[in-house]
């Protein structure tokens, strides 16, 4: 037996034909995850953060960026201002994030994920359930100024740990919608709520969590509009 959320959201997906991107992927390069999470908050993904991210991924090649080290390194070389002077130089974009630059929150992160022995995409995945929670979860948000849960998840997500589920301020919105309730930001049985809710129903679609939680957030994102890929495979 369900719960009402999780039914109200199986007639939702059902009525507003919610599928999954079909070219939903996740980054090879760790430091593409870690831009994209920190540059995210209060910031228009498509048209901000995406950019932001090609521009250093053409930046990155040249220099031969690979793993965090080769970031923090890359900030280093900047010298005094470093941080302020790639921002500007490098990732055009001059975000704050708790009172800092956001450049200068990615480079904390990726220190910190060197300390922990994480340099590639391929050595989180070697990590268990657990060992990613309490990693990025819990000591993370609790090392890095700007780092909170919900960015915490959605940085995981981005290293392609397609059973988590970023509870953002759209998602919240999206469920609060449906289930004809006020959510309470950032309160851990909402959260777990929407997560039930979410992981259950993308069971029964036979999908990954992440990828519903993408196609609902989208989905949110766009004006609660008919999702692209839909239409697209409609006209095709």
């Amino acid at each position: 037996m369900t719960d009402p959320l999780t039914d109200k959201l199986r007639a939702f997906v059902q009525q507003e034909n919610i599928q999954p991107d079909p070219n939903f992927a996740t980054y090879a390069n760790g430091n593409y995850c870690v831009l994209d999470c920190v540059f995210s908050p209060r910031a228009n993904w498509e048209f901000t953060v995406k950019p932001m991210v090609e521009r250093f991924a053409a930046y990155g090649w040249e220099k031969d960026i690979r793993t965090f080290s080769d970031f923090v390194a890359d900030v280093d070389s900047f010298g005094e201002g470093k941080f302020e002077r790639y921002a500007a130089e490098v990732l055009i974009n001059l975000g704050v994030l708790s009172g800092r630059r956001k450049a200068e929150v990615a480079y904390d992160v990726a220190k910190f994920l060197i300390q922990n022995d994480i340099e590639y995409v391929a050595d989180f995945h070697r990590l268990s359930t657990y060992e990613v929670e309490e990693l990025v979860g819990f000591r993370l948000v609790e090392s890095v100024r700007g780092m909170g849960s919900v960015l915490a998840s959605y940085l995981i997500l981005l290293f392609g740990r397609e059973d988590y589920i970023k509870v953002d301020t759209l998602l919240n919105r999206l469920m609060g919608h449906i289930g004809d309730w006020k959510f309470r930001y950032g309160n851990p049985q909402d959260i777990l709520a929407i997560r039930k809710a979410i992981i259950t129903v993308a069971e029964e679609m036979k999908i990954t969590p992440s990828r519903l939680d993408n196609a609902l957030w989208k989905y949110e994102s766009i004006g609660r509009k008919p999702l692209p890929w839909i239409k697209e495979e409609k006209e095709a």
